[in-house]
């Protein structure tokens, strides 16, 4: 069964890579929530956490490569909002 928590994990994580790219490319995040991209980061956090704490890699290495890129966001969000 681990073997579907890494296939979920690759999944959920690649999702993002999209995204990422597009703001890379463009700078722009207007579309995006500040309160959606906050609360989706500090939640991956807490799984990440949570997936320390019970020492499960497919949670930990999921939350942590999803936390970056959405920590990338929230940034560029953030910066992005203070431009203007």
């Amino acid at each position: 069964m681990e073997v579907i928590g890494f296939l979920a994990a690759f999944l959920t994580t690649i999702a993002f890579l999209p995204q990422v790219y597009k703001i890379y490319k463009t700078n722009k995040t207007d579309d995006l929530s500040l309160l959606t991209f906050s609360l989706f980061t500090i939640g991956v956090f807490c799984w990440l956490s949570y997936g320390i704490y019970i020492k499960n890699h497919p949670v930990i290495l999921a939350n942590a490569i999803t936390f970056l890129l959405a920590l990338y966001i929230l940034i560029k969000i953030i910066l992005n909002l203070k431009r203007h």
